[in-house]
């Protein structure tokens, strides 16, 4: 729920207090009240008439439909309809009690209660006009309307609507039409919104109009629930709002309460906020954990807007008139609450500006530091400091189509900041890294320069500073049978060590350079692409810090790859197949390097470019595809059939020629072109076996027309047939209310691992989401997770329970989530339990 639509839609209901007026109508501001008169009694033989000439007769017979909307407001329609009448001057004053099912429409409002009394000023009649052919008088379609009464005091079942759909009942409403002043007792207010369609229910005990542009609700409760005790509301003191056409006015909230059930959840004391932004809460959550102790977490959130402008620099209007506005961005706030750590806050922005995207994480805690008693936490101490936080930034521009920007800053205060705050950031995130890239590319051709600095000094980085590289790829020569392929580089590099470490800061100027001629041929089905290369990487120093180095190496080697498929006629609409076509391809890949004139120990190691040395493999690849045609509707509603994956499958392996060099140690070659991406990996205990075969990679995924997918991938070692890990994973969704997932994660040694997990929708509003996870190596249950989650009307609201026995934290609690046009906005709901991840 957005509470300030909430007390947006409460504000237009106050405006259904002031009847609409000419726009050079200035009447005095002052809060009036009804005059006194004589009680004037029912006379059930008073003539049922109407006050003016093209009122309808009465008895009245306008029915309010079943939803109470009453009959629709017509421009300029006046007229009153009742079942007995009394009216007497006082004075230059009429006054006119009406009884019995009364009716008035004037100035857009109309307006029903069992009895009314209304008071207005004589006049003399206005002189007849001259009437057209069709019997109406000239411009009668442009007259103003009329204004029957100039105050009125109503009630006894009070219903008052206006044009916008505003809807008051009330027992008692007094309006000053002439002073635009007006009030109403024990007030009910529906009002829908026109472009989300959604309808608030406001109830307050006195709604009162001051002047033309202020308005003073008093002990009201906000919802989106229609009930007499709503299941999600929002207690309000006092609302004051004065309206501002230029800018849609403000409101200030004294005493706010939201509250679930009649449980309150907070207490704010003041609010303000403009007309047309939303309401800031975007999550809160209150939990108990092992680790941080009470804990409340809350996110505060602006969308971030601005005006659509045509080609021409104006802004573009709707339908009705209003600048369109587009999102460009959004501002988020963290406070936090941590009973054990302190106070924590922070600032997100992501951002979509034309060309330019990108996002903002920042967060600060002034830190009591871990908890000493707590085995997971003594890893973390001595604590540093007591000021900890981060800082991201990370922005990417388009400049052209050809032309590229990306920058990114990451600073934190202390080596264990992400491990204890944002734990799975830590694990599953990217480097923490500071860089500016700039990328060219044009067809074949790319330039690149970019420069990257180490600002986190307890972390271990190469630097660029910067480095500037440019690439030719496949560029034909001789009639496009022979092909040539550059890649350059030069880059004044730095490997800058941890500081805690013993490890030495080395630099140095390098100039790497890449030249590779291929000539393609066809040999039957098989395509053949042979290749011979050279490289050459210039230093202006060597490991041992002596003068400068240069270092040649010569690369050769052939690509093969065959390609073959064959259609089956296949109908199988279980499966979803219409129709399936395998496709096969094999790709052998014979390489080596030769001739280096260093050995890479010799050298300074930055990065890849460094690891190259004499190396040979033999890479194969064999991999199958099925396909299928399956009907889909695309957006303009139209149905065709489109190509899918079925199923595909892969397995990659290499050969070692030489693997006394190539496999006793970790060797990063192999992520340097022309190489490819096998790399040796060491055995449990530490050391390399000298293999002649990589392990054998194998891949399948399996997406069928049905509700449910599988996938694996498993690395086998041919030397000792075990399998070195293995992932998979199985989601079914059988039926549209459950969707259950099963996965395992086995790595040779360390971790043996199966993850189930379960998504149930219990009922419309109800959903129920566990997840546990079982580690075979320890014999233990790891994590335990359940919460119960509830679509409250335009609030999801989650409890939830999760045990991490790595951590050795506990953690219980609930979380309450706005909806944005009816879609969760948060984490909170998609997962279990709080996460608040980048």
């Amino acid at each position: 729920m957005k509470w300030p639509r909430l007390a947006t839609a409460l504000l237009l209901g106050l405006l259904a207090l002031a009847p609409a007026a000419p726009a050079q109508d200035t009447p005095p501001a002052g809060a009036g009240t009804p005059p006194a008169g004589p009680a004037a009694p029912a006379n059930p033989a008073a003539p049922q008439a109407p006050l003016t000439p093209d009122a309808p007769a009465a008895p009245a017979t306008t029915d309010l439909p079943p939803e109470k909307q009453g009959p629709a407001v017509k421009e300029k329609e006046s007229r009153v309809t009742y079942q007995t009448i009394q009216s007497w001057k006082q004075g230059e004053t009429r006054v006119t009690v009406l009884l019995g099912n009364t009716e008035l429409i004037q100035a857009g409002t109309y307006l029903r209660a069992d009895s009314l009394v209304g008071w207005s000023q004589e006049k003399p009649p206005a002189p007849e006009p001259e009437t057209d052919a069709a019997g109406e008088p000239p411009g009668a379609a442009d007259k103003e309307e009329k204004i029957l009464f100039d105050e009125v005091y109503a009630e006894g079942n009070v219903r008052l609507i206006r044009r916008g759909g505003e809807q008051i009942e009330s027992d008692q409403v007094y309006l000053n039409f002439r002073e635009h002043t007006g009030e109403a007792i024990h007030s009910l207010i529906r009002q829908t919104t026109e472009k989300k369609g959604t309808t608030v229910v406001i109830r307050a005990e006195k709604v009162r109009q001051i002047d033309r542009e202020r308005f003073v609700a008093d002990n009201a409760e906000i919802s989106q629930c229609d009930f007499g005790d709503p299941h999600v509301s929002l207690q309000v003191k006092r609302i004051d709002f004065r309206r501002d056409e230029a800018r849609g006015g403000k409101a200030s909230f004294a005493h706010l309460i939201p509250q679930t059930s009649g449980f309150p959840l907070l207490y704010i004391p003041y609010y303000w906020f403009r007309i047309g932004q939303s309401y800031p809460l975007r999550a809160v959550s209150i939990s108990q954990s092992s680790q941080f102790g009470h804990v409340v977490r809350t996110d505060w959130g602006l969308a971030l807007k601005r005006k659509v402008l045509d080609e021409n620099g104006k802004p573009v209007l709707d339908k009705d008139g209003t600048p369109k506005t587009k999102k460009w961005g959004d501002l988020l706030l963290n406070v936090d609450y941590l009973e054990k750590r302190g106070i924590g806050a922070g600032i997100d922005l992501d951002l979509e500006v034309d060309r330019t995207t990108g996002y903002l994480n920042s967060y600060y805690i002034h830190d009591d530091g871990p908890d000493a008693s707590r085995s997971f936490d003594q890893q973390f101490l001595p604590q540093a400091q007591e000021d900890r936080g981060r800082l991201r930034l990370f922005s990417r521009t388009q400049v052209t189509d050809k032309l590229r920007f990306d920058a990114e800053l990451s600073f934190l205060s202390d080596r264990f900041f992400l491990p204890e705050f944002f734990k799975r950031e830590f694990q599953e995130g990217k480097e923490q890294e500071t860089y500016g890239y700039l990328r060219y590319v044009d067809g074949n051709f790319g330039g690149t320069l970019d420069a990257k600095v180490k600002i986190n000094e307890f972390l271990e980085e190469v630097e660029y500073l910067p480095r500037i590289g440019a690439r030719w790829i496949g560029q034909p020569l001789v009639e496009e049978k022979l092909y040539y392929t550059t890649l350059n580089e030069l880059a004044y590099v730095r490997f800058n060590p941890d500081i805690a470490g013993d490890a030495r800061l080395f630099e140095s100027v390098r100039f790497d350079t890449y030249h590779e001629l291929s000539y393609p041929l066809s040999a039957g089905p098989v395509q053949v692409l042979p290749f011979v290369g050279g490289r050459v990487t210039a230093y202006d120093e060597d490991a041992s810090g002596n003068g400068p180095l240069n270092r040649f190496l010569a690369s050769a080697g052939v690509r093969c790859y065959l390609q073959a498929n064959r259609v089956f006629d296949v109908e199988s609409p279980g499966l979803g197949l219409h129709g399936l076509r395998h496709i096969t391809s094999l790709d052998v890949r014979p390489t080596a390097n030769f001739g280096s004139s260093e050995r890479f120990q010799d050298l300074h190691n930055f990065d890849t470019v460094d690891a190259a040395d004499d190396f040979a493999e033999v890479a194969l690849e064999w991999r199958h595809r099925f396909q299928t045609q399956r009907l889909r509707r695309s957006a303009d509603g139209k149905e065709a059939y489109q190509t899918l994956e079925f199923l595909s499958t892969g397995l990659e392996v290499e050969y070692y020629p030489d693997p006394g060099r190539d496999t006793s140690a970790v060797r990063p070659q192999n992520f340097l072109y022309p190489m490819n991406w096998i790399t040796s990996t060491p055995e449990v205990g530490g050391g390399f076996d000298q293999n002649e075969w990589s392990n054998l990679h194998w891949d399948a995924t399996f997406t069928p027309d049905l509700p449910y997918s599988a996938s694996t991938e498993v690395e086998w070692n041919p030397q000792n047939g075990k399998v070195e890990s293995w992932t998979s994973g199985v989601t079914a969704n059988p039926a549209g209310w459950i969707t259950v997932g099963v996965s395992n994660h086995y790595i040779r040694g360390l971790t043996s691992a199966v993850i189930a997990s379960v998504s149930w929708q219990a009922s419309d509003k109800w959903y129920v989401r566990a997840q546990e996870s079982f580690d075979f190596e320890k014999n233990a249950f790891l994590k335990h997770s359940i919460s119960f989650a509830r679509d409250v009307h335009d609030f999801d609201a989650e409890l939830f329970v999760h045990i991490d026995r790595g951590t050795d934290d506990l953690t219980a609690g609930f979380a309450i989530t706005p909806r944005v046009n009816g879609k969760s906005r948060s984490k909170i709901i998609n997962g279990v339990g709080y996460d608040r991840t980048p």
